[in-house]
């Protein structure tokens, strides 16, 4: 996919792997070249509030998606 815009969301220490993980939000105009390989067990597109819903609770990725969508707003 082509990245029209990309920006920075935040970083966060992840002490059990001793990594400080990035996160960023890339923007893309066109989906329709998106095609997962087999480094991906499943994916699934969701909206903001369905996406909060079917985030693993108290993960990293939680944090870092809470954060982005707090703010959107």
């Amino acid at each position: 996919m082509t990245v029209s815009a990309i920006r920075f969301n935040r970083t966060r220490f992840f002490e059990r792997s001793n990594t400080l993980m990035c996160n960023f939000t890339a923007f893309v105009d066109d989906d329709s070249e998106f095609c997962p390989n087999e480094e991906i067990d499943a994916c699934a597109w969701f909206g903001y509030e369905e996406a909060r819903q079917h985030i693993r609770p108290n993960s990293l990725a939680a944090y870092f998606l809470n954060a982005y969508l707090d703010g959107q707003s």
